[in-house]
């Protein structure tokens, strides 16, 4: 299946991102569109999936390989700190890689996501890099062609594949020499060299090209570049003590001219065959031996075997628990691994009772995104797995939508509070509330005020009235009043006025002016029809303490239709809750809205005030009746309003 780039493209451009599409198909990427393409992001089709890239440092012929070695520590280094994507030197340049290998679609987020390793990796190694390239270069040696002699060619450069480090690019076929024998050695490079303290001093020191030179043919290695090293007349004769063998002397035929110096013909340097790429069952044999797993899992990762199917599955077979704890590097390795190439979650829980709590950590983030035929062969197995120290089992549960009872207040209690009031932990608690609001019922136990008030806000914001008033009704008597208000306010915001029993009752124990404020704003905020009614249920229950919360939550609504309930009450037969009616119509006849409804239970105010048997009742009452009409009440004279 053929990625359409075209569409990658857009969906970038849609993040404020330039985009522009190459002669060859790739794109280029890049935030300031003043930036050439050679320092762009570099995004093109990569098998499965997408490969990104960008130039981090050039390289000079004959420096690929040696450079190559370099890049490992940086990128083992980069891998232990959580970086994603690694440094690849391809050609003549030091590239930031960063893969995705999976097929479209692909989301917006993830894009993103791509281009930010992309650009923040080549920062954050490009320092590093440069000091490897600056150490690794060749050294500059100025060339001049003998006289009569072709000029001297370029020196192979690394091949362009990928981490294919050291093959040597044959280049253009020679012409072979006229004097036969390959051409090398009749075409050699004769080079000036002044060497010693300088001035005149100095030496010139004569370096012949040989045959190492010459061209790479199919049915031979390359050949490692040599030179012969002159030796001066004084040499002994018989040989050289290196074990070189001399050239004929001038008694033999095709002597050298009367003198020169005899010259030492070292044995030709070959370079060794380079080494296949191991096999999979080589790298996990050697995973196994406690002495090698390192290097295993590095030869593992640098040939791409961990990119077959199943092969991380296999690979933490071979390394065992005890393995990844024993070498945290090859752990990390492995994790890297996940990171840049996530499993297919089936591989995923298969490899999850085979990981340690770093490479069990990424697993279970990746269970996030499992359908819904994968949760259950997920969850069962993430039952039958003993938990970590910070709940790794058990926040996987949580994502996968089948938390254990208690789980948040568990996850809260082990990563502690910022864990749920300012980090992931809310929004995977949230997605679960909006499911079951049930489960944020722990946290509102929780020690920290701040997470019990956080938990209030969270309930208020889920639409579930009845399972919110049944959470929150027991919060209007925290110890703290700033979670007492939290617990107010979800409350409320569920307009529900069943909610105004429980706040009336709230109201008649409040002892803070602050609470008492939020309780009565909050009764003002409910439907106001219904909430009179259910407040007259209220009164008209037997425990005086309920009628008694029943009276202040009608004088809480400060609402013409709350006063006839409250005349009402004069009449009760509990002196507590006499004296709250008598005092809330007195309170009520001082708004313009209320005093003509006030005014409507004059009798039995007109009583109470007489009644001199409660002195506290009789003096609001005869207050109220002086406010109403003017005059205090006379046993003599009855009223007529």
């Amino acid at each position: 299946m053929a990625i359409d780039l075209v569409v990658v493209g857009e969906e970038l451009a849609e993040l404020d991102l330039v985009v522009r599409q190459l002669e060859d198909g790739s794109l280029t990427v890049a935030a300031d569109d003043q930036r050439p393409d050679g320092e762009r992001v570099r995004l093109a089709e990569a098998g499965a999936g997408l490969r990104a890239w960008q130039v981090v440092a050039a390289l000079a012929p004959g420096q690929a390989s040696r450079a190559a070695a370099g890049m490992s520590p940086l990128n083992q280094a980069f891998a232990g700190a959580g970086g994603r994507g690694g440094l690849v030197v391809r050609g003549s340049e030091v590239r930031f890689e960063v893969g995705v290998d999976h097929l479209p679609p692909y989301e917006r987020d993830e894009l993103q996501a791509l281009y930010r390793a992309v650009v923040d990796g080549a920062a954050a190694q490009r320092a590093a890099v440069e000091r490897v390239v600056a150490e690794t270069a060749p050294t500059a040696l100025q060339t001049h062609a003998a006289p009569g002699l072709p000029a001297p060619r370029e020196l192979a450069r690394a091949g362009d594949g990928p981490r294919d480090y050291g093959r040597v690019d044959p280049g253009p076929p020679r012409a072979p020499s006229p004097s036969g024998g390959g051409g090398a050695a009749a075409a050699g490079l004769i080079t000036l060299v002044l060497v010693g303290g300088g001035g005149v001093g100095g030496a010139l020191l004569l370096l012949k090209g040989r045959e190492a030179l010459r061209e790479p043919t199919a049915d031979a290695a390359p050949v490692a570049p040599a030179v012969d090293a002159p030796i001066a007349d004084s040499a002994p004769a018989g040989g050289d003590p290196a074990g070189g063998q001399v050239t004929p002397t001038a008694d033999d035929p095709g002597a050298r001219p009367a003198g020169r110096p005899t010259e030492v013909v070292r044995p030709r340097q070959t370079a060794p065959d380079r080494p296949q790429a191991p096999t999979e069952e080589q790298v996990l044999a050697e995973a196994r031996d406690p002495a090698r797993r390192l290097q295993a899992v590095e030869a593992w990762r640098r040939h791409g075997l961990d990119a077959a199917p199943g092969a991380r599955r296999r690979m933490l077979e071979a390394l065992g628990l005890a393995g990844l704890d024993e070498e945290p590097r090859a752990a990390r390795l492995v994790l890297q691994s996940l990171r840049d190439r996530p499993p297919p979650i089936a591989e995923a829980i298969e490899c999850l009772p085979l990981s340690a709590q770093g490479v069990r950590r990424a697993l279970v983030q990746h269970l996030g995104e499992a359908g819904p035929a994968e949760v259950a062969a997920a969850v069962a197995a993430l039952e039958g797995l003993p938990d970590t120290p910070d709940l790794i089992v058990e926040e996987a549960l949580l994502r996968l939508g089948h938390p254990r009872a208690g789980a948040a207040r568990r996850l809260t209690d082990a990563r502690g509070p910022e864990w749920f009031l300012y980090g992931e932990g809310r929004a995977l608690v949230e997605a679960r509330a909006r499911a079951d609001v049930k489960q944020v019922a722990s946290l509102l136990e929780h020690d920290d005020p701040e997470v019990r008030a956080a938990a209030c806000a969270l309930i208020a914001s889920v639409e579930q009235p009845r399972e919110a008033l049944a959470l929150l009704t027991p919060v209007l008597r925290d110890p703290e009043s700033s979670v007492r208000q939290r617990a107010v306010e979800g409350l409320v915001a569920q307009r529900d006025p069943r909610a105004s029993w429980p706040l009336a009752r709230a109201l008649a124990r409040e002892e803070t002016n602050s609470a008492r404020n939020a309780l009565r704003d909050g009764l003002q905020r409910l439907p106001l029809r219904e909430t009179v009614d259910l407040l007259g249920q209220l009164l008209a229950r037997p425990e005086p303490a309920e009628r008694r919360a029943a009276v202040l939550g009608l004088s809480a609504l400060a609402k013409p239709e709350a006063i006839p309930g409250l005349v009402t009450a004069l009449k009760d037969a509990d002196r507590a809750v006499r004296l709250e009616a008598v005092r809330a119509l007195e309170a009520a006849h001082h708004q313009p809205l209320l005093k003509p409804r006030v005014a409507e239970g004059l009798a039995t105010i007109r009583e109470l005030a007489l009644d001199r048997a409660d002195r506290e009742v009789s003096g609001v009452a005869r207050q109220l009746h002086y406010a109403i009409t003017g005059r205090m009440p006379d046993d003599g004279v009855r009223d007529r309003r």
